[in-house]
């Protein structure tokens, strides 16, 4: 009886023992599904916000490249206008320059010209009063 007692006592122990251990481990398991649970709902938060974050910065990227299209178009009409306004002005530089040296040499033609009608005046005159110095000297003789 008393081996008996012993044995139940002995085997009361190892019962508790597995019972404790058995709610240590239902107690861990527990705490590994909680932690789990925590991870797994961290990770889809910050997948949906990593998600958001890139809608946006591809939104964001569409919209500026948009505008930087939209910007070297402007450019590049301004830059042909620009181009056709400096064609222009050369060309009337060019047609004004060429006025310009028409007109001096046209003022430089008149120039000579006048010169030359001047000393035709005074080969003229020293004609006239050769002329006349000769004739009074015959009219002496």
């Amino acid at each position: 009886r008393a081996r008996e007692q012993a044995l139940l006592r002995i085997h009361a122990q190892m019962e508790k023992k597995l019972n404790e251990e058995h709610e240590a481990l239902l107690k861990a398991q527990e705490m590994e599904q909680t932690v789990h649970e925590r991870a797994h709902n961290f990770l889809a938060e910050k997948e949906e916000a990593l998600k958001e974050q890139k809608e946006q910065w591809t939104k964001n990227f569409e919209q500026e490249t948009q505008e930087h299209d939209k910007d070297l178009e402007n450019l590049s009409k301004d830059r042909a206008q620009a181009q056709q306004d400096l064609k222009e002005y050369q060309d009337k530089h060019e047609e004004e320059e060429a006025l310009h040296k028409a007109k001096e040499s046209e003022m430089r033609n008149a120039v000579l010209i006048e010169k030359q009608r001047r000393e035709q005046l005074q080969r003229m005159a020293d004609a006239v009063l050769f002329l006349q110095e000769e004739g009074r000297k015959y009219m002496e003789r």
